[in-house]
């Protein structure tokens, strides 16, 4: 059982340092957030799936299977946005539900927006390897190693509940339980994969907490490591260049806000 989502190999994304790639992921979230041309999402959707393929050795297919539940969703919102936001310009009605031109365009603009978020999070996730950045957040950025190790333990919680879920729906189908499909069939399902989720969640976040105060963690205020991180200037580079070319996007590009229409 994996515990992060980290995959190693030998790839340009896996040799920057944890702290380069986190900025380079957070320049990108702010470009997608503000972002409000459907079109421009696309693009950086696109040239999102091409950097993974190229730079992190992740195929497109595989990445977008891995968070399909996260498309579903920005799906949903699309959908959501178009039939049920304020607008003038009807573009499609069917009785009392109407679609509207400017709920579609809001729709795409925060569905788009999630997916891209999602991606940008699993490119980080699955190059980043954790014991780098908890040493790259100590010695580059000088972060108590207290927060560090949260950090660290938030991540590791991630894989751990969706391995978890997995064995929970085993244990489910062995036990004869069947998976309508209906509505109303799948929801009581997720009810009865959560609570039990919940509870399994609670119990090894208090195992964490009884195993760190048997080993007095924090009661120094510094700690050694191991895991030694050098900073490489590729990473410096990209971040500067992804954040020369988001400036230039503002003057330039399209300088639409995002308008939610409810």
């Amino acid at each position: 059982m994996s515990e992060t989502l980290f995959i190693s190999s030998d790839n340009l994304f896996q040799k920057i340092d944890p702290i380069s790639k986190f900025a380079w992921a957070t320049i990108m979230m702010v470009w997608t957030l503000y972002v409000a041309v459907p079109g421009v999402q696309l693009i950086l959707f696109f040239v999102l799936l091409l950097l993974a393929r190229v730079a992190a050795g992740l195929k497109p297919l595989l990445l977008i299977k891995s968070v399909r539940a996260f498309f579903l969703l920005g799906v949903f919102m699309i959908i959501f946005q178009t039939f049920f936001a304020n607008g003038k310009d009807v573009i499609w009605t069917w009785g009392f539900i109407r679609a509207t031109r400017e709920g579609l365009n809001a729709g795409l603009n925060v569905g788009l927006r999630l997916i891209v978020i999602i991606t940008i999070s699993m490119i980080l996730a699955t190059t980043t390897d954790p014991r780098r950045l908890v040493a790259s957040l100590i010695t580059i950025l000088h972060m108590p190693y207290r927060f560090a190790y949260a950090l660290y333990s938030t991540l590791r919680f991630i894989p751990l509940m969706r391995n978890n879920a997995t064995v929970i729906m085993e244990a489910q189908t062995i036990r004869g339980a069947t998976i309508d499909q209906s509505l109303l069939a799948k929801v009581k399902h997720f009810i009865w994969l959560v609570i039990p989720l919940i509870v399994s969640g609670l119990q090894q976040a208090s195992m964490s907490a009884i195993a760190l105060d048997s080993r007095a963690f924090g009661y120094k205020a510094t700690r050694t490591n191991l895991t030694k991180v050098h900073v490489i200037p590729i990473g410096p580079i990209i971040v500067a260049m992804s954040l020369a070319i988001f400036v230039l996007y503002i003057i330039f590009g399209p300088q639409a806000q995002a308008h939610l229409l409810y």
